[in-house]
């Protein structure tokens, strides 16, 4: 106490003395002090907003939670949590928001789904940073929580995975799949973004469809109408009823991706959404609630472009309440073996077999040629590689070692390709639209088609 009377003598509205009342109020809740830690929240808090510590704001929205929880109040709780984390996540202060989440699982205000996700959330930052007191507390935690349901009529998607921080990535996506958490979904293109979409779909234990979408082939004038439907007769042309994709979606998942490419008209509804849960078709004056998971992706910083104005900031912390982020090839080069491997069976090539085309010798060649090129169109460009090869060679394994060893490392041409492809599947094979993305003029995109020999018919 001597030290708050010495802050509030020197400088009784700063950052300390907000700190000081906060973790006075955290001690006194602790004790069952519940009078006591309300009024210390109320000063810490009203000292924090008047400076604007957002920090010390979001701890006393915390103490917040604990009491209200204390009193019952639990969907009150629950907000109060929701809002700490919020502010944490968008601050990056990445200790108090492993903090809050452990506290927020542990306080039963949230269903088993979302407290496994909180949980694992906070011990993925307390492992990386050796917290062992909380990773006790937390591993103790998990032990009382149920094992998570897992849907066995559908084969799960295949996600190969040697290198341990891809291991540790798709662990903790299976972990926060059960939850309602929104995720983003980070990475170069070609990582496999929309592969671990659809894992966390598999996983989540919800029996709706899974919805991809990409959310920049919508145009303006269509947006209500693609997220939300219409009934017949909202718009000339409506001749007959049509699901939204969000309501397509119910009790399942919707998947946005190129998240960052989309309208600022287009973010706006979906912001709308996200906060209501209500959707209304256009020509319908009724709103009706809709249970829907949310995933975006991005291969783009989204962060950078809040801070360019280029992308809604409200939007952003809706999405990124859970960030999966995946690492390009070139950081998990032991998982090009396995890879190769499957993308060969997947061709019709099973080396490892008696009959297979090929020998064990060929595929130690084939492999380690590979892994010594550099991958910047990532696991899509090294599939495509392996592909074309098989096609070129006709399955021969030998044939296809050979002519790896033999060709040099066309990283460029390879990532400028697989680019090209992207964006033409994306936009329907609009040459146009392609070109204004690359930043290029249409009859260098047309030149670029003839070069790589694409063909709509083949590529889909």
């Amino acid at each position: 106490m001597q030290g708050l009377d010495i802050s509030l003598r020197i400088a009784p509205e700063s950052a300390l003395v907000s700190q000081i009342k906060r973790r006075l109020a955290d001690a006194c809740f602790g004790q069952a002090k519940y009078d006591r830690a309300q009024k210390y929240a109320d000063e810490g808090l009203s000292v924090a907003e008047k400076i604007g510590e957002r920090v010390e704001i979001a701890a006393c929205w915390r103490v917040y939670a604990q009491l209200e929880n204390h009193r019952g109040h639990q969907s009150t709780a629950r907000g109060w949590f929701a809002k700490a984390i919020d502010i944490f996540s968008m601050i990056g202060s990445q200790y108090e928001l492993a903090a809050t989440r452990y506290l927020a699982a542990v306080s039963g205000v949230y269903q088993n789904g979302e407290r496994q996700a909180l949980l694992n959330l906070a011990r993925a930052y307390f492992e990386s940073e050796e917290v062992a007191p909380y990773l006790a507390k937390i591993d103790l935690a998990l032990k009382k929580l149920p094992t998570p349901s897992v849907r066995t009529a559908d084969q799960a998607p295949t996600i190969i995975a040697e290198n341990a921080a891809m291991r540790k990535l798709i662990d903790l996506a299976r972990h926060v799949a059960q939850s309602d958490m929104t995720i983003l979904l980070t990475g170069p293109t070609g990582t496999g973004k929309d592969l671990l979409s659809e894992y966390i779909h598999y996983h989540s234990g919800r029996t709706g469809k899974y919805v991809p979408v990409n959310t920049a082939a919508i145009p303006d004038g269509m947006i209500e109408s693609e997220l939300f439907g219409h009934r017949k007769g909202a718009f000339t042309g409506a001749e007959h009823r049509k699901l939204g994709l969000v309501d397509e979606a119910a009790g399942g998942t919707l998947y946005l991706n190129e998240i960052a490419d989309s309208s600022p008209e287009f973010q706006a509804k979906l912001l709308d959404v996200l906060e209501r849960r209500r959707v209304r078709s256009l020509g319908s004056t009724i709103e009706h609630k809709v249970d829907f998971r949310l995933i975006a992706a991005s291969n783009q910083d989204l962060a950078e472009l809040v801070r360019q104005n280029k992308f809604r900031a409200d939007l952003y912390h809706r999405l990124n309440q859970v960030n999966l982020a995946l690492p390009p090839l070139d950081d998990r080069k032991e998982d090009i073996p396995a890879l190769v491997k499957h993308f060969l069976f997947l061709c019709g090539i099973t080396p490892d077999e008696p009959a297979g085309n090929g020998d064990i010798s060929s595929l130690t060649r084939f492999i380690a040629s590979l892994a010594s090129h550099s991958w910047v169109g990532n696991v899509r460009a090294l599939k495509a590689k392996v592909e074309r090869l098989a096609f070129t060679c006709k399955g021969d394994l030998v044939r296809m070692a050979e002519v790896a060893e033999s060709t040099p490392d066309s990283t460029e041409c390879d990532a400028e390709r697989d680019r090209l492809i992207k964006l033409l599947e994306t936009t329907g094979w609009n040459r146009r639209e392609v070109a204004r993305r690359m930043g290029i003029a249409e009859g260098t995109v047309r030149y670029k088609i003839a070069k790589y020999g694409l063909n709509p018919m083949v590529q889909s």
